[in-house]
């Protein structure tokens, strides 16, 4: 094999250990909601006349999730937006009030059986975490990996995380050649077929998905990019490399009714190497849940990897929601308005009744990145982010894509229109640093779980500092780091 020796590099993509010292800022936004309580009867009336000038929070808002109108007690609460609030109790305070919140209607039915309250606060904003970019020791190579159909480098993010060193990278598509080169030194090849690749220990891939993903019509190994799939075989034949591991969709497993499956496994195995495969979601080690088909292969019956069966290992559950990813309007400022969707998205989203399963709610996973992100928000495929009352839903910002897929924040990315297809495209870095260290450890190399964690901490917003701290402490006594290294965890 062609490492260099049996070390693994502490964690870090780009730097070591040090990239999971996360110093955490408070930013914490906290919201005092005023209600009017009403008796039944008027319900109805003051409902429809706050609604009329927008007064309520809706469904879609952070503070209108449970309902514009809540029952306490017998009688009816209804949760005001903040604007219409200011003018209400500037109202129930007797001041001399000019707001389009204060219709007539509105004010002949606050002079009835209707009182003001407060509600609890609301907190809009969790912990956000920022890096410390410190750079104490050289990275070790310990294995060599060729990165083919590279994208945007989310394989080599994983693996370098492990201690590789990549030899050979290539991607033709021109903005995730872009991307790609900001992030990562080195030639960045261009297309496959007329490239040389050096000798290797591991292969890896995200071969086009397009021919076999369930959002299209799956024309399979016979489309062109399906036909690119020969081009790893004809490197995996010439190079020979001790394992590969490669990443496409589910719907391959189904693809022309099992065939193109069976004749991929067919052409891996013909050139030499036992596969393994299985479906791997990431909602253990990311905010998102996303299924991908991982395809692992080993060297030769006589080989380090073959012989018996490989087990692909569970993951440690991180808990990661959405909360952990997206930023809140007061970090994103006056940008925020460029991500809001507008009111005849949303009149067009409604009808469709796709709004519940569109809107990412702080404690729960989020769906799928997609490829398509952002286009045709009516339709519903679109997650969208809750705010505050009476603004309307945003999309995800670049930057949360990147925490969403477990791209760390010091990753460079181009114009979010430009990243929404290249994330929806990518691999998870983590999942590649969870599985790239079990086929490392049957090859015999000394591999952690525990980098698959650390990868996945760096890509958060608003992780506990307790816990990035906890692990960094049990990767330093595991690995033997140097002393020095103790003084630099933030607690």
């Amino acid at each position: 094999m062609h490492r260099l020796h049996n070390k693994l590099r502490p964690y870090g993509i780009g730097g070591g250990l040090e990239s999971l010292l996360i110093r955490p800022t408070q930013s914490r936004a906290k919201s005092s909601r005023l209600a009017l309580q009403c008796c039944p009867q008027l319900t109805h009336q003051l409902f429809s006349a706050l609604s009329a000038v927008r007064a309520l929070p809706r469904r879609w808002h952070l503070d209108g999730r449970f309902g514009a109108v809540q029952v306490v007690e017998g009688r009816r609460r209804l949760v005001l937006s903040a604007e219409a609030a200011a003018a209400v109790s500037a109202s129930f305070q007797g001041q001399s009030v000019t707001s389009e919140f204060l219709t007539p209607e509105v004010m002949r039915l606050l002079s009835q059986d209707v009182t003001l309250e407060e509600v609890p606060d609301m907190e809009t904003e969790t912990t956000c975490a920022r890096e410390e970019d410190v750079d104490l020791l050289p990275p070790a190579a310990d294995f060599t990996f060729a990165e083919l159909f590279a994208g945007i480098g989310g394989f080599r993010l994983g693996l370098e995380a492990l201690g590789g060193r990549c030899v050979f990278a290539c991607e033709i598509h021109g903005a995730a050649r872009e991307v790609y080169s900001r992030n990562f030194a080195g030639e960045l090849h261009g297309d496959l077929r007329s490239s040389k690749v050096p000798a290797h220990d591991l292969l890896v891939a995200g071969f086009p998905c397009q021919p076999f993903s369930a959002l299209g019509n799956q024309p399979g190994l016979q489309a062109p990019q399906g036909q690119l799939f020969g081009e790893i075989v004809r490197v995996l034949r010439q190079c020979q490399p001790e394992a590969f591991l490669l990443e496409n969709v589910p719907g391959l497993l189904h693809s022309n009714r099992g065939a193109d499956m069976s004749a991929i496994l067919a052409e891996l195995r013909g050139a030499g190497y036992h596969v393994f495969h299985d479906v791997v979601n990431a909602r253990s080690l990311t905010a998102q849940q996303r299924k991908r088909l991982f395809l692992v292969g080993f060297r030769g019956a006589g080989g380090a990897g073959g012989g018996s069966g490989f087990q692909f290992p569970e993951p440690a559950e991180l808990g990661l929601l959405a909360k952990d990813v997206l930023d809140g309007d007061e970090e994103l400022g006056e940008a925020v308005e460029l991500y809001t969707i507008s009111d005849q998205q949303l009149e067009r989203l409604r009808t469709r009744s796709r709004m519940s399963r569109s809107l990412a709610w702080g404690d729960r996973k989020l769906e799928t990145l997609i490829s398509h992100y952002s286009v045709s928000v009516w339709k519903g495929l679109s997650q969208l982010v809750p705010r505050v009352s009476p603004s309307n839903p945003r999309l995800f910002t670049g930057r949360e894509c990147a925490r969403i897929m477990g791209f760390p924040n010091r990753f460079d990315l181009a114009k979010d229109r430009q990243m929404y297809p290249l994330f929806g495209n990518a691999v998870c870095p983590p999942v590649v640093a969870h599985l790239g260290a079990a086929i490392l450890q049957r090859l015999g190399l000394a591999a952690t779980e525990k980098t698959a964690q650390a990868v996945a901490l760096q890509a958060t917003r608003a992780e506990a500092e307790t816990k990035a701290a906890q692990l960094a402490r049990e990767m330093i006594d595991e690995q033997g780091a140097p002393e020095k290294w103790h003084s630099l965890l933030i607690y």
